[in-house]
């Protein structure tokens, strides 16, 4: 499977699951390429606008919880946006009112 990884210049703490200690910070995001199931969680996001589909993204291709990307630093944010991005052909990008670009 091909996939890209991202390092972040400014880490987010990531919640302490059960029996985990604090303090535990992402460090990068690994994006894969994106699979249906994406596809349609993407669109369901962006009708909360871009930046609401471009935070649903970055969790869905990075393999993360979605609060855990708008924890994102903006400098982070929009270099890991751009990552995820590449897998999408420039003709099937979703857009905010639902059509592609």
């Amino acid at each position: 499977m091909e996939t890209k990884t991202y390092t972040l210049k400014h880490p987010v703490p990531l919640p302490a699951k059960a029996g985990e200690a604090a303090g535990v910070q992402l460090t990068s995001i690994t994006f894969r390429r994106p699979k249906a199931k994406d596809l349609v969680s993407i669109e369901k996001a962006a009708k909360d606008g871009f930046a609401a589909a471009q935070v649903a993204i970055i969790a869905a291709l990075g393999d993360i919880p979605q609060e855990v990307a708008a924890e994102l630093d903006a400098e982070d944010y929009e270099a890991a946006a751009g990552f995820a991005d590449g897998f999408f052909p420039k003709a099937s990008t979703p857009s905010t009112d639902g059509a592609s670009k």
